[in-house]
């Protein structure tokens, strides 16, 4: 895992990690690797794919990959999102797929999925 320092000047505010989505940090596991070094608790990866960032879980509208990268939108001011050098700043299904050679839907960093994000 490489999430890359967010250069801070002169009292910057924003957030203090980048992860680049095209790249390995976009593996699921990195990202729940990532969320524990910032959250400082392995509690919160579990959080994280559980869905329990919503009062009822059920009522989480994601699942898997997608579902992590929402706990990391809305509960990681810390940590930026980004892919292929734009800021995402939300996750939802639609069909503006990359394709990998046999035309398999991807997401983020080539990982299988029902969607992705824009």
């Amino acid at each position: 895992m490489t999430m890359t320092p967010y250069p801070k000047r002169f009292g910057d505010s924003g957030p203090d990690w980048i992860i680049d989505l095209e790249t390995e940090d976009g593996h699921p596991y990195n990202l729940l690797k990532s969320i524990e070094k910032v959250m400082g608790d392995p509690k919160y990866a579990i959080e994280a794919m559980n869905g329990e960032h919503f009062e009822n879980p059920e009522d989480c509208n994601t699942t898997g990959y997608e579902r992590i990268l929402d706990y990391i939108l809305s509960m990681c001011p810390e940590i930026e999102l980004r892919m292929h050098g734009q800021e995402i700043q939300q996750v939802y299904p639609c069909y503006h797929y990359a394709l990998d050679r046999a035309g398999t839907p991807l997401s983020a960093g080539g990982h299988k999925s029902r969607g992705n994000f824009c």
